[in-house]
């Protein structure tokens, strides 16, 4: 008679404790280095909560996403008053006028203005004041055009 062997789990975790790789006995029989031995219990924690749980102090602890940043829509015409008012239009337009292309385009023509524009966001960066954009947009947000 055989004896039942019981399977022994084993996880791998990156440094913000986030589960990256799990081993299980019965595909290796020994346990691999670096891997910590967790139960079946944590073991099906992490799967059936995958990105909602993180491995702390030897425990499945619960994990909250950070929320994603607010996405701000404005209209051309929010976008330039709320620039004007803050003293920033003239610089915003001759740096965008200085990289042309489709920011260039994007800029005369586009009927909303996001937030989380890329080519926005990297014109902000070249002026040091991609740190004001949340509160210009919200601002923007404010105007009735």
């Amino acid at each position: 008679m055989s004896a039942i062997r019981t399977k022994i789990y084993w996880a791998k975790f990156d440094a913000n404790g986030f589960p990256i790789a799990f081993y299980v006995s019965d595909v290796w029989p020994e346990q691999p280095d670096g891997l910590v031995e967790i139960t079946e219990a944590q073991w099906r924690e992490f799967i059936e909560n995958q990105g909602l749980t993180a491995w702390s102090n030897g425990a499945v602890v619960p994990y909250t996403p950070p929320a994603s940043p607010a996405v701000y829509v404005v209209t051309p015409v929010q976008a330039r008053v709320t620039l004007l008012n803050a003293g920033l239009l003239d610089t915003i337009q001759n740096a965008i006028d200085a990289k042309g292309g489709a920011i260039k385009i994007k800029w005369e023509y586009a009927t909303e203005i996001r937030s989380d524009d890329t080519d926005l966001i990297a014109v902000a960066d070249d002026l040091g004041i991609a740190n004001q954009i949340p509160a210009l947009f919200k601002s923007a947000q404010e105007l009735v055009a």
